[in-house]
C-alpha cells in the first residue's frame, strides 16, 4: 500500500475554514513528520515537530493496530503495545524515542497521567 504524502495537507485544508479547529492545524499537518527529518509534508525534524503532533503519531499507530480494517483484524491492547515496543526499537531516527506506550498498571505505578482510554504516554523517559 503506497503512502499518500498529501493526506496531512488534505486534512489541514478541510479543517482550515473552521475557526474552532485553528489550534489543531499544526497537529494535523505534522503528524507524519519523522524525528530525523525524513517525514512529510515539510520534512521537519526533532523538536521542530509540534509536541502534540508527535503524540498523535503514537495514538494514530495504536488506533491502526486496535481497529479492524478490511485487510486485517483488530489486535488486543497487549498485542498493540508489544508491536509498538518492537517497532520503537527498530525506528531509530523516525520517532521521538522519548515517547513510550505503557500498560495502565505500570503508568499508574510511575504516576503517569491518562491520555486517552488505555493509551498512556511517558515523556522524557526512555
Amino acid at each position: 500500500m503506497a503512502v499518500d504524502a498529501t493526506d496531512p495537507l488534505i486534512g489541514e485544508n478541510i479543517c482550515k475554514p473552521l475557526r474552532s479547529l485553528r489550534m489543531v492545524l499544526p497537529i494535523i499537518r505534522h503528524h507524519h513528520e519523522h524525528w530525523n527529518g525524513t517525514g512529510y509534508p515539510d520534512r521537519l525534524a526533532g523538536e521542530s515537530i509540534p509536541l502534540l503532533a508527535r503524540i498523535l503519531q503514537v495514538v494514530d499507530v495504536y488506533d491502526a493496530l486496535r481497529t479492524e480494517r478490511p485487510y486485517k483484524t483488530a489486535h488486543s491492547h497487549e498485542h498493540a503495545h508489544e508491536t509498538m515496543r518492537r517497532k520503537r526499537a527498530r525506528s531509530v531516527g523516525r520517532r521521538d524515542r522519548r515517547k513510550i506506550l505503557l500498560p495502565a498498571g505500570v503508568a499508574r505505578e510511575r504516576g503517569v497521567a491518562w491520555a486517552r482510554g488505555r493509551i498512556l504516554f511517558l515523556l522524557g523517559h526512555g
